[in-house]
């Protein structure tokens, strides 16, 4: 029987934690995008139309950056959608966002202290949460254009 890595299970019951958290979070929570800007309307479809001018390539660039082992692209592009998401109300995106920049940042860290970074390979509840966020940003980019076409 092969052996099993230990880390793995916190990391399983971390990620079923936060998927069952995105089902109670709002894909776009209106009364927190229109408390963070006032009630302005011009200033939140402004808002609204750059993030997603912003980041229309965060799924492609995720993936990518998992599929090339770049945990470092992976980090900094999920820790930017996070930012940004949370400033517009995109509750869900955020969530997944900050979990997966958690795990991006500890296999930088692995890639550091290996001799062969190269060798350092995401586990699968990595890559179930960059599809989960993948997901969730297309889920997010039909609620906004709904939010700017109002």
């Amino acid at each position: 029987m092969a052996d099993v890595d230990a880390t793995l299970f916190p990391s399983l019951s971390s990620f079923f934690f936060v998927n069952l958290e995105l089902e109670s979070k709002a894909v776009v929570n209106m009364q927190q995008m229109q408390a963070i800007f006032g009630g302005n309307k011009q200033l939140m479809s402004h808002a609204v139309t750059m993030f997603i001018t912003s980041s229309k390539e965060v799924p492609e660039q995720i993936t990518l950056a998992l599929a090339t082992h770049n945990f470092e692209k992976l980090h900094r592009t999920v820790h930017q959608c996070k930012g940004s998401a949370g400033y517009i109300g995109a509750e869900r995106v955020a969530t997944i966002s900050l979990t997966l920049q958690t795990a991006a940042r500890e296999l930088q860290q692995q890639q550091a202290a290996s001799a062969e970074p190269g060798s350092v390979v995401a586990p699968l509840y990595v890559r179930a949460q960059v599809h989960a966020l993948t997901s969730c940003m297309k889920e997010l980019f039909d609620e906004l254009e709904k939010v700017t076409t109002q």
